[in-house]
């Protein structure tokens, strides 16, 4: 018992000695009873509470910031009070805060209502969160100042406006009880006017404003609604605080996250030529599920975000891809490699609303495909080797992992490779790209699989020429004949080319029936 008492307190010895300071190192105060907490409480209107614990492997590391924001508290007024309080000695706290969540945590205390802080790092915006707290509402009292203010909000820091035109004063303290909640909003600003005369000077000149409106101004669009008749001032700010789809960002990330619809958020790569498109296809499903759900995307391409994308269970390097933010962490993904068009999405989501279960692989599965016959082409390559002036490149675009067409048509591919390594034309070449374990290239359009896609040999700077025909030998090479910037005559071998399709359409349909067996199994 002795020996591992003395273990315990060698491993704490050796976890502080990594750290500069040990916990609890700064702050006004150190919490030890539920009597203090009740008399700060009595004594102070607002304050900051810092959770620690001695279990906790981070909450030393967080000490250096709390050294600057003790530094930062000390140059600004008025003061606010930093509590610090070690979750390992008491229990007392679970009264007030039923769950800590992760450790080190702030939180603003408001008239003994507790208010979690969510973004650790940024003294400065730890500040701003005090403040809003002290001062939840700025009132305006000039006019030019006003209307300037109800121009559209610019992003960042101000990637939200509200304004209360407060003709009924009585209103005042319920609209600062509305919006003390949105203090972790730091891109918000949160703004009054009740002078009546000032109110009676705003709506000459803007008669679209009524008596007792809360304006809320995006970078958008901008919405009212009528204060009296608004049920929940809150929930309607929740409602409408983001548009219809809108890139995360540390600026609305808290909006999003206070909002208790499910999020749905999009990968994708705003480089690739097609990512518009794919927004536009979301949008559509969108505008669907408003007030169910709420879409959002996210930079793909960021290396910090690929690990949010594993997380939420997209697997491969397939772009784009959406998958719910789900708050019980069981991932809920849509199939990487399934066409992304609107009524796909529509079905997801649906499916989602519905709980319907998804057995989607956790890891990367490859599918059976054969493409022995062909060359592979890399992401690391792919500039050199398509984009090469004079020569004309076919490209089969398609997905190892876990996808049924992929596997159904690598067949029929595989014998375009053999005939095209036959007939060996110099001005031609041919490659398989599979996006399941390569990142994308940004002229790839990867939103359906398999694709041939052919770039033309004087025309690298258009899109790709894509084949949207009847998957077959024949077709296919006919394709390429006829869009080819070089000219290359395929052979007159129709007779044996149709006995081959006839095979590979039995073939198919033989893989097809197989697949079938193997789901109902």
């Amino acid at each position: 018992m002795l020996t591992r008492m003395l273990l315990i307190v060698l491993i704490i010895v050796i976890v502080s000695a990594e750290c500069e300071f040990p916990i609890m190192s700064f702050g006004d105060f150190n919490l030890t009873s539920e009597k203090q907490l009740k008399d700060i409480i009595k004594k102070e209107n607002v304050f900051l509470l810092g959770l620690t614990s001695g279990d906790c492997e981070e909450c030393c590391e967080a000490e250096t910031f709390y050294e600057t924001l003790m530094e930062t508290f000390d140059k600004y007024r008025p003061r606010i009070p930093f509590i610090r309080h070690n979750l390992q000695k008491s229990t007392f706290i679970s009264k007030y805060i039923p769950e800590t969540g992760k450790l080190p945590a702030i939180y603003g205390v408001k008239k003994g209502t507790f208010y979690r802080y969510h973004d650790m790092q940024d003294s400065l915006k730890i500040l701003r969160f005090a403040d809003r707290l002290i001062f939840p509402v700025f009132y305006m009292k000039n006019l030019t100042e006003i209307l300037e203010y109800l121009n559209p909000a610019t992003g960042g820091f101000s990637s939200l406006k509200l304004l209360a035109v407060l003709d009924d004063s009585d209103l005042k303290q319920d609209y600062e009880k509305s919006v003390e909640k949105l203090g972790n909003w730091f891109s918000t600003e949160i703004r009054a006017v009740v002078d009546k005369k000032i109110i009676k000077e705003l709506r000459t000149i803007r008669p679209d404003i009524k008596h007792n409106t809360l304006i809320l101004i995006r970078q958008d669009d901008t919405k009212m609604t009528d204060i009296l008749t608004t049920e929940n001032l809150y929930k309607w700010i929740l409602n409408n605080c983001v548009g219809l789809v809108e890139e995360l960002n540390p600026y609305n990330f808290q909006m999003y996250s206070t909002s208790t619809f499910p999020m749905l958020i999009l990968f994708s790569d705003p480089k690739n030529h097609y990512h518009s498109d794919y927004i536009e296809e979301y949008k559509k499903s969108a505008r669907k599920f408003e007030g169910k759900i709420r879409y959002s995307w996210l930079d793909a391409s960021k290396p910090e975000n690929l690990e949010k994308r594993r997380r939420l269970g997209l697997v491969t390097e397939i772009l784009p891809g959406i998958a719910f933010n789900s708050r019980n962490q069981i991932a809920y993904s849509f199939p990487e490699g399934m066409e992304f068009i609107e009524k796909n999405i529509d079905n997801f989501v649906q499916g989602y609303i519905d709980g319907k279960k998804l057995n989607l692989p956790t890891i990367y599965t490859p599918k059976d495909i054969n493409l022995l016959s062909c060359k592979s082409l890399k992401y690391d390559d792919f500039e050199d080797m398509v984009y090469e002036e004079g020569i004309d490149v076919v490209v089969f675009l398609y997905t190892s992992h876990n996808h049924k067409d992929s596997e159904k048509f690598s067949n029929v591919f595989n014998k375009v490779c053999e005939k095209f390594t036959v007939l060996a034309y110099e001005s031609l070449k041919v490659y398989v790209f599979d996006n399941a374990v390569e990142k994308p290239y940004k002229t790839l359009p990867t939103g359906k699989f398999p694709s041939v896609l052919i770039s033309p040999a004087y025309s690298k700077n258009d899109p790709f020429v894509r084949f949207n025909g009847e998957f077959s030998v024949e077709k296919i090479m006919k394709f390429v004949e006829k869009n080819a910037d070089v000219q290359i005559v395929i052979p007159d071998e129709l007779e044996d080319d149709r006995k081959e399709n006839v095979e590979e359409k039995e073939i198919i349909e033989d893989n097809d029936e197989e697949i079938e067996v193997k789901e109902e199994l």
